[in-house]
C-alpha cells in the first residue's frame, strides 16, 4: 500500500527539492478535454514527483508527456516514442493515486530504454532491442511469452530495486 507515501508526495515540497537538482518538463493530458493538467491535481503531483526521483536514479529524456485514457481492463499503462520523437506514457485512468508508482516506475524503466537506444520501435511496429529484431504483434502474445521479451526481462530486473530507491528518497 502506498497511500501514506503518496500522502507525503501530495504535502510537502519534495517536487521544488528534485526540481532544483534536475530539470524535466514533465505534460499531462487527460481526455475530452486534451487540456494540459497543473499542479492541482493529485494525480499529477504524484507523476511528476515519481517522474524526477526516478530520473534522479536512471537517465531519462528532458521531455515527457502522461497521458491519462481509458484503457482495457487489465492493462495499466504504456509508453512509446511517437513519430515526432515525443516520448509518451500513456497511464489508465482509472488507476487510483495509490496505484499509479508500479506501472509508472515501469514504463519509466522502458522510457530509460528507448532514450538510451536499447529499445526501437519502428513505424511499422517492429521491435528492435539490443540491435536484434522481433517482428511480432504483442496484441497476439500470450501473457507469459510478453513477459519473456527481452526489454519486458529488463524491466523485471531492474524495477525492484529502482522501487525501493525511490521510497526511500521520500522517508
Amino acid at each position: 500500500d502506498f497511500s501514506p507515501i503518496c500522502y507525503k508526495i501530495c504535502q510537502r515540497s519534495h517536487i521544488q527539492y528534485l526540481a532544483s537538482k534536475y530539470s524535466m518538463n514533465i505534460n499531462f493530458k487527460f481526455p475530452k478535454t486534451d487540456v494540459l493538467c497543473y499542479e492541482e491535481s493529485d494525480k499529477c503531483k504524484i507523476v511528476k514527483s515519481i517522474c524526477l526521483a526516478t530520473a534522479e536514479l536512471i537517465d531519462l529524456p528532458e521531455n515527457l508527456t502522461v497521458e491519462f485514457v481509458n484503457m482495457a481492463k487489465n492493462q495499466y499503462a504504456d509508453s512509446s516514442l511517437d513519430n515526432t520523437n515525443t516520448n509518451l506514457i500513456r497511464m489508465s485512468l482509472s488507476l487510483t493515486i495509490n496505484d499509479l508508482m508500479i506501472p509508472l516506475v515501469h514504463e519509466l524503466i522502458h522510457v530509460n530504454q528507448m532514450h538510451e537506444g536499447k529499445l526501437m520501435i519502428t513505424e511499422d511496429g517492429i521491435f528492435i532491442w539490443n540491435m536484434q529484431t522481433y517482428e511480432l504483434i504483442i496484441a497476439d502474445l500470450p501473457y507469459e511469452e510478453y513477459l519473456m521479451l527481452p526489454w519486458e526481462a529488463d524491466v523485471r530486473h531492474r524495477q525492484p530495486k529502482l522501487l525501493q530507491e525511490i521510497l526511500k528518497s521520500y522517508k
